[in-house]
């Protein structure tokens, strides 16, 4: 097993999302790998603004979470990465960096005490997490919600005529956590007819993109854990309307692209 702590920083030019994805360089690629156990790590509070964002304004851990899937990140040209979040759970009450006897919880080796915390990603021992996640007490699990979608509610599902209507993959599809995570690994990029509706539109419409289930809501007969690399896909506005404009056939990209006369 793999432990490590997760900085989160106020103001930061990386993208991170708490409890959805981890922005990061590559070189930290040997300790965020698929499985890693994490807690989450604040530092010192530098503007006042964020104080209603924070457990505390004093360093602190404030959650923990395990690594899903670690992805390049295709925009960077310095071989960045991103990792989705899985399981996170929130302290309901800071940790700070020392028990209560006055030792830090994570152990620092001496040649590391004045550059330890700079690392924005730093391994853990299994004993320092446990003492971390043992202190914080009850935890605030992450429950997802729904996502307030400006179409109707079923415009974009598809069902067969006669079978009971099943609601287990539409409902992973709209939590923000997986849309946002599809939209980090694959772009806002139409996979159908490829365009983006920043470039076409622009500024207004930049990253306006929906994202679409591969695999049709009226095939799955029991709840379906998600993997937003392979299972959501984006797509724009209009192509999703043709995808299921016939509630009781679904179009594959596939067919859509035939359609388009782009090549599969």
């Amino acid at each position: 097993m793999h432990f490590a702590v997760f900085a989160e920083n106020d103001e930061s030019r990386w993208r991170d999302d708490t409890g959805v994805l981890y922005h990061f360089p590559r070189r930290y690629a040997s300790i965020v790998v698929a499985g890693t156990f994490i807690v989450y790590y604040k530092g010192k509070m530098r503007s006042q603004r964020f104080a209603s964002e924070r457990l505390s304004i004093e360093p602190h851990y404030f959650g923990r979470a395990t690594v899903g899937t670690v992805y390049p990140d295709a925009e960077s040209r310095k071989g960045d990465l991103f990792a989705t979040i899985e399981n996170f759970a929130r302290f309901r009450n800071p940790v700070p960096i020392r028990r209560a006897d006055g030792r830090y919880y994570e152990t620092i080796p001496p040649n590391r005490m004045t550059n330890h915390w700079r690392d924005g990603v730093r391994s853990l021992s299994a004993n320092d997490y446990a003492a971390i996640v043992g202190d914080a007490g009850p935890m605030m699990l992450s429950m997802p919600v729904s996502e307030v979608n400006e179409m109707v509610e079923n415009e974009f599902e598809s069902a067969e005529e006669g079978r009971p209507h099943l609601r287990y993959v539409t409902t992973y599809e709209r939590d923000p956590k997986y849309r946002r995570q599809a939209i980090a690994i694959h772009g806002t990029r139409c996979v159908a007819c490829e365009i983006d509706m920043g470039e076409r539109y622009g500024v207004y419409a930049q990253g306006l993109i929906h994202v679409h289930h591969v695999q049709p809501v009226s095939t799955y007969e029991e709840p379906k854990r998600i993997d937003p690399a392979n299972d959501l896909v984006p797509v724009c506005p209009s192509c999703h309307a043709v995808i299921h404009r016939k509630k009781a056939a679904t179009l594959s990209i596939a067919e859509l692209r035939t359609m388009l006369g782009a090549p599969n």
